[in-house]
């Protein structure tokens, strides 16, 4: 799968749309997502930078007890935050400074169908962030 890449690209400007059901085609899909993001070298992958306009993000398996978020919703953030230098897999070369939450709250469903809650801290909380920003049509150098 090629990464959409660019500041000014129109699909990682727009803001992703809900999925209504998930089936075999959403589950292949979170699969081929996930290739894709390991073999990149990525800690995390939006639907939209591989060029589909939907509420869907991966992460590495193991950085928290899921690795599929479908709609998720951030649903409390720490005041307390930190900063940290990011990069995205869709402005290579591009590092920026960025001030995130330490934890936050979300929720979301993985690719089984099943409803989870989380609260994530650190490093993970931070690729959470980065990676819902996409789904808001949101990139890192909007923080610039």
């Amino acid at each position: 799968m090629k990464i959409e890449t660019g500041e000014n690209n129109p699909i990682l400007r727009k803001k992703s749309l809900s999925i209504k059901e998930i089936d075999q085609n959403v589950r292949k899909f979170a699969n081929k997502m996930m290739v894709t993001m390991l073999e990149e070298n990525g800690v995390g992958l939006a639907a939209p930078q591989i060029g589909e306009n939907i509420r869907m993000f991966v992460i590495p398996e193991g950085m928290v007890s899921e690795s599929v978020f479908i709609n998720p919703e951030i649903t409390k953030r720490s005041r307390r935050k930190n900063s940290m230098k990011e990069g995205c897999l869709s402005l290579p070369g591009k590092e920026v400074s960025i001030e995130r939450s330490n934890w936050i709250k979300i929720r979301g469903i993985n690719e089984k169908g099943e409803k989870f809650k989380l609260k994530v801290k650190g490093v993970p909380a931070r690729v959470l962030q980065h990676e819902f920003d996409h789904l808001e049509g949101k990139l890192i150098t909007d923080y610039e």
